[in-house]
């Protein structure tokens, strides 16, 4: 049971290993591109929701500075 893998198998047993790891890295990449739209929603969320705010504010932030 505890015999040595042939050649065949540790071939076998590597190319499983690569596609694991190629499977991980397009995760990774799939969550970073998935978070970098969050943040651009978000921002641009923030931008149009707040930028009437910041209008408003202006002139009083103008007149104590």
């Amino acid at each position: 049971m505890n015999e040595p893998l042939t050649t065949g198998q540790q071939k076998v047993f590597e190319d499983l290993l690569k596609q694991i790891q190629q499977a991980q890295q397009k995760v990774l990449q799939q969550v970073n591109t998935t978070l970098i739209d969050l943040y651009w929603s978000v921002g641009e969320t923030l931008s149009e929701k707040l930028s009437p705010v910041v209008r408003e504010l202006h002139p009083a932030i103008h007149h104590v500075l």
